[in-house]
């Protein structure tokens, strides 16, 4: 997001981090590193199951590589607990309110806009 972000610079004038079925994982995982490239950014997630959180972010050796690229620095993030099925809700109420503080500080982060979105039939989350 660095090397994106200084080769755009500060072109984008709204940026939404987005991703559709199994994708939402990754957008809502992902939107910290999109939010401070882009602090205008928005963001959406999936549902998930403690299985999958077991399997995919607490699992080093997962090939999603999502343990080792979470957003740490945000306070709270790294002591959120991985087995369980609030993690995702947990995770987004976490990044949500760490950008509503930064909102308040600074203007650029603008207001924070977070949402979750899927249809009833989608195969990958009723596998989840």
């Amino acid at each position: 997001m660095k090397w994106v972000g200084k080769r755009l610079g500060d072109k984008p004038h709204k940026v939404v981090v987005a991703g559709s079925s199994a994708g939402g994982y990754g957008a809502v995982t992902g939107f910290a590193f999109v939010k401070e490239v882009w602090p205008g950014a928005d963001a959406a997630n999936g549902v998930i199951a403690p299985a999958f959180t077991d399997t995919v972010i607490n699992n080093p050796a997962s090939p999603w590589g999502q343990q080792g690229n979470l957003p740490t620095w945000i306070p709270g993030i790294a002591q959120l607990p991985g087995a369980s099925n609030q993690f995702i809700p947990d995770f987004t109420a976490t990044l949500a309110n760490h950008y509503a503080r930064q909102s308040a500080r600074d203007h650029r982060y603008g207001p924070v806009k977070v949402a979750q979105y899927t249809t009833e039939w989608d195969m990958d989350q009723v596998f989840y």
